[in-house]
């Protein structure tokens, strides 16, 4: 009977650690629009970490769309995971279309678990569009203390870049509207003319 409790325990545990849900890597905010002028002034995505347990490496590798958008730098967000503790800090790789970046523990500091901030990273739009902001599967990664993967999902993100609003453009509107306001004036009185006129005959 306690042979068979053993082994009930066991697959008990073992049960619920096959259930624990999975850490999330996500950009935050998942969506952000921004431009006038172009090109656009500097501006900060998160890159965020929920419900990560025993963490004690990470890594991201996010493809953005070149043509629409110029990644100017990455860097350890103020109070991030790993903020107060001795770590191994390494400059971002930054190419044409992707940025990567990461940092490790040293092995005399404690795990981290829970929620937090990896990293800030910075873009200018370019032009006007819509470019993706996708982890790479390969290379974004948790690593625990043994520097096994962490099970953990990715959310990926989006930047949208408005077109830039010229004074000229603005001017063509403003001619438009008063040509489309003067023509619907002159319809409503024709329509009001010809049963005037009957009226007095």
């Amino acid at each position: 009977m306690v042979t068979f409790l053993l082994i009930f325990a066991s697959m008990s545990v073992s049960h619920g650690s096959t259930m624990a849900s999975s850490a999330i890597i996500s950009v935050d905010p998942e969506t952000i629009t921004v431009g006038d002028p172009l090109p656009t002034e500097p501006f900060t995505v998160n890159i965020t970490i929920k419900n990560v347990e025993g963490m004690f490496g990470w890594q991201v590798k996010i493809y953005f769309d070149a043509a629409i958008l110029n990644c100017t730098g990455a860097a350890y967000s103020a109070g991030h995971v790993f903020s107060g503790k001795q770590f191994v800090p390494v400059s971002a790789m930054i190419e044409e279309d992707y940025v990567l970046f990461g940092a490790t523990l040293y092995y005399e500091e404690d795990l981290f678990s829970g929620n937090g901030t990896l990293c800030d990273i910075t873009f200018i739009g370019k032009i006007a569009g819509t470019s993706d902001l996708e982890f790479d599967d390969e290379n974004t990664y948790l690593l625990d203390f043994d520097l096994e993967y962490i099970d953990s999902t990715l959310e990926h993100g989006s930047v949208t870049v408005i077109p830039e609003f010229q004074p000229l453009f603005l001017a063509l509107l403003l001619i438009i509207a008063t040509l489309a306001a003067a023509i619907l004036s002159k319809t409503a009185k024709s329509q009001k003319w010809p049963h005037a006129a009957t009226i007095k005959r």
